[in-house]
């Protein structure tokens, strides 16, 4: 968090700014739900794609030189599930 800070302290955030904002009830309140919708899914990492709530993507059995023709039609196959 402190090099996320640097970085806004950097750019003109006061600290007093900074420090406001990331412990704000609203903050906390999103990174809770956040939390909550990580550990519901599973996620395994960043991103993780689910299709309709119930379908994760896995991108890793995916042709390296058709990777955005085969992930557009995982997708298409798993919304038609």
């Amino acid at each position: 968090m402190d090099d996320i800070r640097a970085i806004f302290l950097s750019n003109g955030v006061t600290a007093e700014q900074f420090d406001g904002g990331i412990n704000s009830f609203a903050v906390n309140g999103l990174v809770n739900k956040q939390v909550n919708a990580a550990e519901q899914f599973k996620v395994h990492g960043v991103p993780d794609f689910y299709v309709n709530g119930k379908f994760r993507v896995n991108p890793e059995g995916l042709n390296y030189d058709d990777f955005v023709k085969d992930y557009v039609q995982t997708v298409k196959g798993l919304l038609q599930k």
